[in-house]
C-alpha cells in the first residue's frame, strides 16, 4: 500500500510541477502555440493509449506495464525543454500521451489487486487525498526552484527536469507479488471478451465525466474572478478548494457503506448540478466561494464512489480493459470539452460553462443508476444459467 501511495504522490506532484512550469517556460521563449499542439497530440494519443494499456494489464500484469510507462512519460517530460520545433511538439505530445495514459490506467487495477472489500474504501480515500496533495505540492515546488536558482530560465529548466526524475522513480516502485488475472483470453471473442453493453456504458460515462469536468476545473479561477474576487484571493480560494477535496476524500473513506455508494454518487452529481446553476445565477463573492466548495466536495464524493462501484462491478479478468476504456472515455470527453469550452466561453462567458457542467452532472446522475442496475441484472442472470456441456 505504501508503494502505491508513494507512486501517486510522485506521479501527480511531478505532473503538476511540469504543467505549472511549462506554460511559463514557453511564454518566456515566445512559443506558447506549441502548448496547444502538444496537448492536442497528447489527448488523441492518450485516448488510444489507455485502452491498449488496459488490454496489456489484463495480459501481462501491472508491474511490467507501469515500469515501461514511467520511463516513457519521463522521456516526454524532458522533451518539453525544446521550444523551436513543431514536429518535436507533436512527438512530445504522442510520447506524453502514451506515458500518462499507461500510468493513470495502471494505478487503478494496482489498487484493486492489493485490497479487498474491507480495505478498499479507505485505500481509495487515501489514494484520492494523496493525489490532491501531490497536485498541490507540485504546484508549490516551482517557487523554491525559482528562489534558489541564479535566474528565471535556470529555474524553469529545473522545473522541467525535476519532474522527469520524480516520475522516472516510479519504475523502481513497481508493485511486487501481484498475480496476473486468472483468465487471460484477450482475443476479444472468447469468454473473456468485454460485453458490448458494458464497454459502451463505461465509455459513455467516462466521456460524460471528462466533458463535465473540463467545463469547470480549468476555469474555476476565472469563475471566481468574474464574481469580483481579486486575483490574490483567487489563489487562496483555489488552495482552500484543494484542501476541501482532500478532507472530503478522507472522510468518505471513514463513513463508507457499500449499499450507499450509488446513492452517494447520484447525490453528489445532483449537488454539483445545483451548485453550478446557482453559481451561474449568483455573482456574489462569498456565495460563489461557498457554492464552489460544494461543487468540489461533490467531485470528491463522486470520484470516490465511482471507483468503488466500478471495482465491484467489473469482473476480475476484465478490470484492466474496463478501467482502460473508462480512462479513454474520460480523456476523449476532456479533449472534446476543451474545444467546446473555449467556444462557450467566447459567446456566453462563464455562465455557459457552468450551465453545461450542470447538464453533464444531471445526465450522469440519471445514467449511472441505469447502467449499474443493468449490469447487475445481467451478472445475476449469467450466474443463474446452467453451464454449457
Amino acid at each position: 500500500m505504501v508503494r502505491l501511495m508513494l507512486a501517486h504522490l510522485l506521479l501527480y506532484s511531478g505532473m503538476s510541477l511540469s504543467k505549472t512550469t511549462w506554460s511559463l517556460y514557453l511564454d518566456q521563449k515566445h512559443a506558447l502555440p506549441l502548448l496547444a499542439v502538444t496537448y492536442t497530440a497528447m489527448a488523441v494519443t492518450g485516448v488510444a493509449g489507455a485502452a491498449v494499456t488496459g488490454w496489456l494489464v489484463d495480459r501481462v500484469g501491472v508491474a511490467g506495464v507501469i515500469s515501461v510507462g514511467s520511463v516513457i512519460y519521463a522521456a516526454g517530460l524532458l522533451l518539453r525543454l525544446q521550444h523551436t520545433s513543431w514536429l518535436l511538439a507533436v512527438v512530445n505530445g504522442v510520447v506524453m500521451g502514451i506515458g500518462a495514459s499507461v500510468l493513470t490506467t495502471c494505478l487503478r487495477p494496482w489498487l484493486v489487486q492489493i485490497t479487498d472489500d474491507d480495505t478498499r474504501p479507505r485505500a481509495v480515500s487515501y489514494r484520492t487525498a494523496t493525489t490532491d496533495i501531490g497536485i498541490a505540492l507540485g504546484s508549490a515546488l516551482l517557487t523554491p526552484l525559482l528562489l534558489f536558482t541564479p535566474d528565471t530560465h535556470t529555474g524553469y529548466v529545473a522545473g522541467l527536469v525535476l519532474p522527469a526524475l520524480i516520475i522516472g522513480a516510479i519504475a523502481v516502485l513497481r508493485p511486487r507479488h501481484l498475480l496476473k488475472p486468472r483468465n487471460t483470453d484477450t482475443s476479444g471473442t472468447g469468454p473473456s471478451a468485454v460485453p458490448k453493453p458494458m464497454a459502451m456504458g463505461v465509455l459513455a460515462l467516462g466521456l460524460l465525466s471528462g466533458f463535465g469536468l473540463s467545463m469547470l476545473v480549468p476555469y474555476a479561477p476565472l469563475i471566481l474572478n468574474r464574481a469580483d474576487i481579486t486575483p490574490s484571493l483567487v489563489g487562496l480560494s483555489m488552495s482552500g478548494l484543494a484542501v476541501i477535496r482532500v478532507l472530503v476524500a478522507v472522510i468518505a473513506g471513514h463513513f463508507d457503506r457499500k449499499r450507499h455508494r450509488l446513492t452517494g454518487l447520484v447525490a453528489a452529481e445532483l449537488s454539483i448540478a445545483a451548485a453550478c446553476l446557482s453559481t451561474a445565477l449568483l455573482r456574489i463573492p462569498l456565495a460563489t466561494v461557498l457554492l464552489l466548495t460544494l461543487v468540489y466536495a461533490g467531485l470528491a464524493v463522486a470520484a470516490y464512489s465511482e471507483e468503488l462501484i466500478q471495482a465491484d462491478l467489473f469482473p476480475e479478468h476484465l478490470r484492466g480493459r474496463l478501467f482502460g476504456l473508462s480512462s479513454s472515455g474520460f480523456l476523449a470527453g476532456d479533449a472534446l470539452g476543451g474545444l467546446t469550452g473555449a467556444l462557450i466561453l467566447a459567446h456566453t462567458d462563464v455562465t455557459g460553462l457552468l450551465v453545461t457542467c450542470a447538464a453533464a452532472a444531471l445526465l450522469t446522475a440519471c445514467a449511472y443508476p441505469l447502467f449499474v442496475n443493468r449490469m447487475r441484472a445481467q451478472a445475476a442472470a449469467g450466474k443463474g444459467r446452467a453451464p454449457e456441456r
